[in-house]
């Protein structure tokens, strides 16, 4: 009988080949997902902002996560966020926040503009809690101290919530940290699946 530890490690182990196959798979031409753009619009945000939001991502998340009875158009926002932040491989490539030469760059531009949306549509609501107003008080002080004034040119971009943001896969070649990262994550992967199917032999 297989032990539900087992099964979950493979799961998450084909996951992350199912991840890792997209990336090596060959890529559009085109960085956005097909499709009429009929969603929420998104303001982009700063290219010096995005280290403050990135670092208050989670919380921010978190706090989205438990309004009572959000409305559809928060819905659709924080679905947005957790969306591209998961097609942005979970900001776990080297230089997506920092370096606007990623090719993760647009797409981690992507996610933390809804982030910030998402923030802001919770301090607009009619009583935000103090936790929400703390919250924000703390990232307005994170951008007042860091300078948050660097462009990119993905800063006065305006992205929607139809309109899913892809990696710039064909740029993969000349950025040799991502490649790198993603040649880690396969090694990870393919490591995880080996192992777990082992354990799963021996039990048997």
């Amino acid at each position: 009988m297989k032990r539900p530890g087992l099964t979950a490690s493979l799961l998450r182990a084909a996951a992350m080949l199912l991840v890792v196959a997209t990336v090596l798979a060959p890529a559009k031409a085109h960085h956005r997902s097909p499709g009429p753009t009929s969603g929420i619009a998104i303001p982009s945000l700063s290219h010096g902002q995005m280290a403050v939001y990135d670092a208050n991502r989670a919380a921010i998340l978190a706090l989205a996560e438990r309004q009572p009875v959000p409305q559809q158009r928060f819905s659709r926002i924080l679905n947005y966020a957790r969306i591209q932040y998961t097609i942005c491989l979970w900001g776990l490539m080297p230089g997506a926040i920092d370096n606007d030469d990623s090719p993760f760059n647009e797409c981690a531009h992507a996610y933390l503009a809804a982030t910030r949306a998402l923030l802001t549509a919770i301090n607009e609501t009619a009583a935000p809690s103090r936790e929400a107003q703390a919250l924000a008080a703390k990232v307005d002080r994170e951008l007042l101290l860091n300078g948050t004034l660097v462009l990119c040119s993905f800063s006065a971009e305006t992205f929607d919530t139809a309109d899913v943001v892809l990696p710039h896969w064909s740029e993969m070649p000349g950025h040799l940290p991502s490649l790198a990262a993603l040649g880690s994550l396969a090694l990870a992967a393919f490591g995880g699946i080996a192992l777990a199917l082992r354990a799963g032999r021996r039990r048997r």
